[in-house]
């Protein structure tokens, strides 16, 4: 009978295996984690990215099946920021400072699937052979976030996701892994026996740039719901992509369109809403359209 492991891309699947191996064998191994946090020299054996073009997970007769899932949007972000970060071929670089660099490149680089390429033209106007050499505008690129997010029921790391929750009933959601308490009881549950990795877990956890990156989406959010004035950091296009979401599900009758620049202070974005002209007010078409996922005061 084969332990396997099934999640989505982002959903730390490596670092879940190397786990299982310390466990299997009773004692704690070590890990190394790259520059942006991942785990990519665990061992691949029997775990699988449902999300990745050519997972290569089959289902047979035994398997000891366990599955890794998240729950709602910011989850989702999540698990999509991370898949972009990872840049492909494992290099340890960051995906999404290659992505606002040269598009191109990250996408013939990078491990999960992206239709901007395909997508580029008919949305945009944008010829991406010509764009080999060049960086794309970062507003087309944060724009093109944005709709990944607003339509996140359609992406591959979503469908996945849902997918695994009716494979498995054994199951690791995220906020446990990233929990060490929660995660050590479910693990000792599973194997019947108990090991301390809290050592491994703190090396894990403060290796996650994406932790730290969501707090301060968060607390420039706070600031715009509580009418507060503070200096909004530098921040890369899919900080800026998610803090756009969130206003828009926040004030559903008001675009947020933006140039290339982003906002630099709160105040701005509070002026933004205030002064919007009302003649000019309609709710996002995409969103209409998906209305039965973004139901009035739920927030996922």
């Amino acid at each position: 009978m084969k332990t396997k492991i099934v999640y989505s891309t982002g959903m730390h699947g490596r670092f879940m295996r190397h786990l299982f191996h310390c466990y299997q064998q009773k004692e704690l191994v070590p890990l190394e984690f790259n520059s942006n946090g991942n785990s990519h020299k665990a061992n691949r054996q029997n775990v699988y990215d449902l999300a990745s073009d050519n997972p290569g997970y089959k289902q047979e007769q035994g398997d000891n099946l366990y599955g890794i899932v998240y729950e709602g949007t910011d989850e989702f972000y999540y698990g999509l920021r991370r898949s972009i970060d990872v840049a492909a071929k494992l290099t340890g670089t960051s995906g999404i400072e290659l992505l606002e660099k040269n598009v191109y490149e990250f996408i013939e680089s990078r491990n999960v699937h992206l239709n901007f390429v395909d997508d580029a033209m008919e949305m945009y106007g944008l010829d991406m052979e010509k764009m080999k050499n060049q960086p794309v505008p970062r507003n087309t690129i944060r724009n093109y976030i944005l709709l990944n997010l607003i339509t996140y029921m359609k992406h591959s790391i979503w469908k996945s996701n849902e997918q695994i929750k009716k494979m498995t009933d054994k199951i690791f959601y995220l906020q446990e892994i990233l929990d060490y308490e929660k995660l050590k009881e479910k693990m000792d549950k599973f194997f019947n026996t108990s090991l301390d990795f809290e050592s491994l877990h703190k090396t894990f956890i403060s290796k996650n740039d994406t932790l730290l990156t969501q707090k301060i989406e968060e607390d420039v959010l706070s600031a715009v719901r509580q009418r507060r004035e503070i200096d909004i950091p530098r921040l890369d296009v899919l900080s800026e992509a998610n803090i756009l979401y969130k206003l828009e599900r926040d004030n559903f009758d008001i675009p947020f369109l933006l140039s290339n620049t982003f906002y630099t202070n709160t105040r701005q974005i509070i002026e933004y809403i205030d002064y919007f002209p009302r003649y000019l007010k309609r709710p996002n078409r995409i969103f209409e359209e998906l209305h039965r996922f973004y139901p009035p005061g739920i927030k996922r």
